[in-house]
């Protein structure tokens, strides 16, 4: 089944159908680019500006294959009359350890990398610790890492994070 969001200029989720709740969870009202979270090996396939670029008229992508929450996928992002569609067809699972990290999983990874101590990364960030810590499990899974020190290990392996200055 196909999973549809419609996305305004801005790159906000303004709708989705189920396949894309099922896929994806609720996505209303956060960024496409956050949301789908598309990898081409080891580029990023949705930028925040993309919507920005297809809203502008620019061309969008035909069907491309991308790595999306552990599942090779085919992704086609349009502009269709007045609105932006981001337009999914869910394949198979990745193997373990091959699914993507979101934004914020290298940004946690980033600072545990550096030495920094989970309170003082949600402090920096702006968020909880105990959502550090669900960042961190996260990654932990999607790396197939069994601590924080080889999830962090995994990710600089797989270029996810940059080594730490």
């Amino acid at each position: 089944m196909l999973a549809i969001l419609r996305v305004d200029e801005r790159g906000r989720v303004t709708a989705a159908n189920q396949a894309a709740n099922e896929l994806f969870g609720r996505v209303v009202g956060h960024r496409c680019c956050d949301v789908v979270v598309a990898r081409d090996g080891r580029d990023t396939l949705c930028t925040p500006e993309c919507s920005q670029a297809l809203a502008a008229g620019q061309q969008g992508d035909s069907e491309r294959p991308a790595a999306i929450r552990g599942r090779l996928c085919e992704l086609a992002c349009a502009r269709v009359g007045c609105d932006l569609v981001v337009v999914v067809r869910p394949g198979p699972l990745l193997e373990p350890g091959s699914e993507v990290l979101t934004q914020r999983e290298r940004q946690v990874l980033t600072l545990v990398a550096a030495g920094v101590e989970p309170a003082d990364i949600a402090r920096k960030l702006r968020i909880g610790a105990s959502t550090v810590r669900t960042h961190v499990e996260r990654a932990r899974s999607k790396l197939g890492a069994r601590t924080r020190a080889e999830a962090v290990a995994r990710a600089l392996a797989r270029g996810e994070i940059a080594p730490p200055a």
